[in-house]
């Protein structure tokens, strides 16, 4: 059964407006480290959605501080390259899927640790730059397009100083849900003589009600001494969920729903439906208006709606119009559809994959019909044709005067039928004819119409039928006429005359077939020399 999935519309378009102004910041903090000490220093990420590839160089004084290791494990197959000498390190990745790649804000890209071997009040900075690798951020913006983007890029500083580092506990909490401006950074110092400054403006040891992003304190002790500490909080991904629901159809009474591309927020989530069920499916659902909200592990919440429709079985009945005539191709079959959910898919034998179906040809037409849902129903009509109308005459010749007659017997067609003589007579029988040549005309309850031509002669050829051996077929003929004799009868030729006697062809015995295409439509004795056979045939 196809099904029906509910997308949130209007959230993903806010994503995407999201995408278009949120360009990622590239961060790296302020640090305090004493002569000969090493420091470990992080190279953070945020807004880092959908990238498919990023490349930067970052710089320092190698007089300053001299780099020991660079790593990261953050982008699958980051290529990382530091020289201690000429103090840089570059960064290069690629995603070859082009899909892009997301990860959680403040993520960090590169860890580095650094040995201090400057002398007190030495400091550097630690920036961005074009060299050795020129800075370049993409972005896979939807529909196939990757766009070069513009990025942020926060530098960072290293001094050395004689001060043993101001000891702290620090810990942080990070936002609960996306932009509830709700996390904590908390020092854990409780010296009355420390001082804080912060990066936000704030100058105590705690500060909350904080949003995303990244924070740096210096604190400072009673005899001058500071140490510079860096922070990132972070925040999950706005929290969404959209239902992947099935309609009652297809002999099945009651719908079903099922939580579909939740992305965001925390796990473990749970999942409430407004029919009073908890769990990602719910089922049994009878036509109507249903909500969802699915809360995560910080109650952060997102809430949904959808509908459940019941569709009545889908049925097909048609009704198949035969040819007209025969030899035409003017069928036709009429198919009225009820129930199921349009729109519908016709899927015809001959290949068509329309309603209804014109100008056909003889032969059984098999169609099955697929609704939105994927509900099938099907059924085989067949087009039938009448068989061919012909004429089948019968003469008696006009010796003197006017007395001739023709009986006209219409084969085949549709009834009832419609004779008309070239005399203007009508009706099955004519009479009172004269020698000559005439004709007559049957059109059937169709329209159809078959002509035949017959003459009147002065006198009658006689039929005779001594020997039911002889075989003549087919009988109407309207071209090869086949003659099937005993071997034990013998004579030389056939004739074929009209009935006025007139010899149109003769035909060695043993030759058994003869070809009548090229006479005219009418009824032919064929009679043998010896005259111990003669038979009526009729051309069509």
């Amino acid at each position: 059964m196809k099904t029906t999935l509910t997308v949130i519309l209007a959230l993903w378009a806010c994503l995407c407006s999201l995408y278009a102004q949120n360009n990622p910041i590239f961060h790296i903090g302020n640090y305090t480290v004493q002569s000969g000490e090493t420091l470990s220093i992080q190279l953070t990420a945020s807004h880092f959605d959908n990238i498919v590839s990023t490349q930067f160089s970052v710089h320092w004084n190698s007089a300053v501080v001299q780099l020991i290791t660079a790593e990261g494990d953050a982008l699958d197959g980051a290529i990382i390259n530091g020289n201690t000498q000429a103090g840089n390190l570059a960064l290069s990745w690629a995603d070859l899927s082009t899909q892009g790649v997301s990860i959680t804000d403040g993520t960090a890209l590169v860890t580095m640790s650094f040995r201090a071997i400057g002398v007190v009040g030495d400091s550097t900075l630690v920036s961005f730059s074009n060299e050795p690798v020129a800075i370049e951020i993409g972005r896979n913006m939807g529909n196939g397009i990757l766009q070069t983007i513009d990025a942020t890029f926060n530098e960072g500083k290293i001094i050395i100083n004689s001060c043993t580092a101001v000891a702290n506990n620090a810990t942080t909490e990070n936002i609960s849900c996306y932009n509830n401006n709700d996390g904590v950074i908390n020092l854990n110092t409780n010296d009355a003589d420390y001082t804080y400054e912060w990066s936000n403006g704030q100058n105590t040891a705690t500060v909350s009600n904080l949003p995303q992003g990244n924070y740096s304190v210096t604190i400072t002790d009673a005899v001058g001494c500071s140490s510079i500490q860096s922070f990132t909080l972070t925040q999950p991904m706005l929290l969404s969920a959209g239902v992947y629901t099935v309609n009652g159809g297809c002999g099945q009474p009651l719908g079903s729903a099922q939580i579909n591309n939740l992305h965001g927020g925390t796990a473990p989530y749970t999942v409430t439906w407004s029919n009073n069920t908890e769990g990602n499916t719910t089922t049994n659902l009878p036509a109507g208006n249903y909500t969802y909200t699915v809360t995560d592990h910080h109650n952060c919440t997102f809430s949904g709606s959808f509908v459940i429709q019941i569709f009545p079985n889908l049925t097909l009945q048609g009704e198949a119009t035969a040819i007209q005539c025969a030899g035409e191709n003017n069928g036709s079959i009429e198919i009225t559809l009820t129930g199921g959910a349009p729109p519908y898919e016709y899927n015809w034998s001959n290949g068509a994959t329309i309603q209804d179906l014109h100008n056909l040809s003889i032969g059984a037409y098999t169609l099955v019909v697929y609704d939105s849902e994927g509900c099938a129903t099907g059924s085989t009509f067949n087009i039938f044709s009448p068989t061919p109308l012909t004429i089948e005459l019968e003469t008696s010749p006009s010796p003197s005067g006017a007395t001739g007659t023709a009986i006209a017997t219409p084969i085949g067609g549709t009834t009832p039928y419609n004779v008309s003589w070239s005399t203007g007579d009508t009706g099955l029988m004519i009479e009172n004819l004269a020698v000559g040549e005439y004709s007559v005309t049957v059109t059937d309850n169709n329209n159809c119409i078959s002509t035949a031509t017959f003459s009147i002669g002065t006198t009658p050829v006689t039929t005779i039928d001594n020997n039911i051996n002889i075989k003549i077929f087919p009988n109407p003929c309207s071209e090869l006429l086949f003659i099937d004799i005993p071997e034990s009868l013998h004579f030389t030729t056939f004739q074929i005359y009209t009935v006025d006697q007139i010899l149109v062809a003769t035909v060695p015995a043993r030759q058994r077939n003869v070809n009548i295409g090229h006479l005219p439509k009418a009824m032919y004795f064929i009679t043998t020399d010896n005259k111990v056979f003669s038979k009526k045939i009729i051309k069509l």
